[in-house]
């Protein structure tokens, strides 16, 4: 992944960890697809999507 040995997700925290990760992979995943390596571009995207939802969850779970 686009941040493999460049930060550590887990120090970021429940909110930021995620949101910085989605942000990253959403950046590299397009990076990816524009130099046509379709397969890494959308498993990254894939794994923005799944880094965005978990901060979804997390920021709306501590709303109420």
């Amino acid at each position: 992944m686009p941040h493999a040995g460049l930060m550590d997700e887990r120090l970021l925290g429940p909110v930021e960890g995620p949101l910085q990760r989605a942000r990253l992979h959403i950046r590299g995943g397009k990076r990816r697809l524009r130099q046509g390596k379709i397969s890494a571009g959308i498993a990254t995207l894939a794994d923005a999507l799944s880094a965005s939802l978990e901060w979804f969850t997390y920021t709306e779970g501590n709303h109420s």
